[in-house]
């Protein structure tokens, strides 16, 4: 583990995931320090220079409702999605990096995942740093990805509410309005 940055415990199981910004991966370790598995979230991922940098896996949360477990990757622009042992489910992509070609994916995840939460009602939280992708806002901002009722894991988060990005308040702080 390289500069681990998050974490999320299950106490159901007692398994720790650690979210790896160096190394960018999730690391998943059982309550006695066995690594059950440890995954690269995002690869291919360039500075602006053009040189390889890791996912940056910043922060993770856990949804012990439905077996997930959610990584933001703030080099990356994604939020990854992974099972109970750290498999890669789904990723939701915030489009082209910079220096990147066309979007990967159509879900909004925002230019700089930087948290991520799970409410235990079907709905992921995820902060974003330094504002919109296409530069239209640099306020930081709060979308919520709700799960489709009923789906497995790996089904597509509910795009009729996903995501929604929320307004700024006074103070600069940002807020889902829903």
């Amino acid at each position: 583990v390289a500069r681990a940055s998050g974490v999320a415990y299950n106490p159901a199981t007692g398994r720790i995931y650690i979210a790896s910004q160096g190394s960018g991966d999730l690391v998943v370790v059982e309550k006695d320090g066995t690594v059950v598995n440890q995954v690269v979230t995002a690869t291919g991922v360039k500075d602006a220079e053009g040189k390889d940098v890791s996912s940056g896996a910043l922060n993770v949360a856990l949804d012990s409702v439905n077996s997930l477990v959610y990584v933001t990757n703030r080099n990356a622009g994604t939020i990854t999605v992974h099972d109970a042992d750290g498999a890669l489910v789904q990723t939701l992509d915030s489009g082209p990096m910079p220096n990147e070609g066309a979007v990967r994916q159509t879900i909004d995840a925002g230019r700089n995942p930087n948290h991520v939460e799970f409410d235990g009602r079907g709905n992921v939280y995820a902060v974003n740093k330094g504002g919109s992708r296409d530069g239209s806002t640099k306020n930081d901002y709060v979308q919520r990805f709700s799960l489709v009722a009923g789906a497995s894991p790996g089904a597509a988060p509910d795009s009729s509410s996903a995501p929604t990005s929320g307004f700024t308040d006074p103070g600069g702080a940002a807020a889902d309005p829903t």
